[in-house]
């Protein structure tokens, strides 16, 4: 049983949609602050309802998982170069685990490779490290190849299914 899931629109996603059109247009319409400050909102927050919606319109893959392996697609305007594609033979753990930040922190899912290795220079190690703060995976090695579950739902019982099916070798750990 293969289990795939795409980017789309998520209750969150249209909420995070109509939050930024709003603030888009009171800044344009409703604010007298100034041409800067109505500049900067309209930057900052219609720029995030264009990626938000590109994100929501690609319909790209965003996790795969079949007899090849996993797949984590990753954000759409760069799709290609942060996509993660790992084969079972390479693949120990899948991991979900919930970020320390903001209110409800987002989950993350993992996949921990048999080859991974630490960080090779100290950038690396510093970049994994800040990130590893901020997001608190069980395991800083899962931030070598992991995907957000930002513009898409998560369907846990079916990746554990597709998980037997294809590779009962592998365990499915849920730090949520």
């Amino acid at each position: 049983m293969i289990y795939e899931e795409r980017f789309g629109f998520t209750a969150k996603s249209v909420l995070l949609l109509v939050g930024t059109a709003v603030l888009t247009l009171s800044a344009v319409f409703v604010s007298d602050r100034g041409a800067v400050f109505t500049i900067a909102c309209v930057a900052l927050f219609g720029g995030g309802f264009v990626l938000i919606l590109i994100n929501s319109l690609s319909r790209k893959v965003a996790i795969r998982v079949d007899e090849r392996g996993i797949t984590l697609g990753g954000p759409p305007l760069k799709y290609e170069a942060q996509t993660h594609r790992v084969e079972w033979n390479d693949v120990a753990v899948v991991s979900l685990w919930r970020e320390r930040t903001g209110i409800a922190g987002n989950v993350n899912i993992g996949i921990l490779r048999i080859s991974a290795t630490p960080p090779q220079t100290r950038p690396q190690a510093a970049m994994l490290s800040v990130a590893s703060a901020l997001s608190g995976p069980p395991d800083d090695r899962l931030l070598q190849c992991y995907q957000s579950v930002e513009g898409w739902d998560l369907d846990v019982g079916a990746l554990k299914s597709a998980l037997r099916a294809f590779a009962p070798h592998v365990r499915l750990y849920d730090h949520r």
